[in-house]
C-alpha cells in the first residue's frame, strides 16, 4: 500500500465526514459542490444518477437522490480517484527523479 495514497484517502473521507456533519438540511445539494470540484473529473459521473428519479424524503437522511447517492458515489469513486492520483503521482515523481 502506498502511504501517500492512504493519506489522500483519509483526507478525502474526512472531507466527506465534515460535509455530512456540518450540513444544514435546507442546503444539502450545495454541499456536494465542494466534492464535485475536489473530485473532478470523476465527479462528472454523478450525473448518471440524474437519470433516476428515486423517492426522496423531507430530511437529507431520508432523501436518496440528494444524500445517499452522492455519499455512496463520492465515498467510493471519489476516494478511489484520490488513491489513484496519489499512487501515480508518487510513481511519476520517482520516475522524474531517476532521470
Amino acid at each position: 500500500m502506498n502511504k501517500k495514497g492512504i493519506i489522500f484517502v483519509l483526507l478525502h473521507l474526512a472531507l466527506i465526514a465534515y460535509i455530512i456533519l456540518s450540513g444544514i438540511e435546507s442546503s444539502w445539494p450545495m454541499f456536494w459542490w465542494i466534492l464535485f470540484i475536489v473530485d473532478f473529473p470523476v465527479s462528472l459521473g454523478i450525473y448518471i444518477f440524474a437519470l433516476f428519479d428515486l423517492p426522496g424524503g423531507v430530511s437529507p437522511l431520508k432523501d436518496i437522490n440528494i444524500f445517499w447517492l452522492p455519499v455512496i458515489y463520492f465515498g467510493i469513486v471519489g476516494t478511489a480517484w484520490w488513491y489513484f492520483v496519489a499512487t501515480n503521482l508518487s510513481k511519476f515523481i520517482k520516475w522524474v527523479r531517476s532521470k
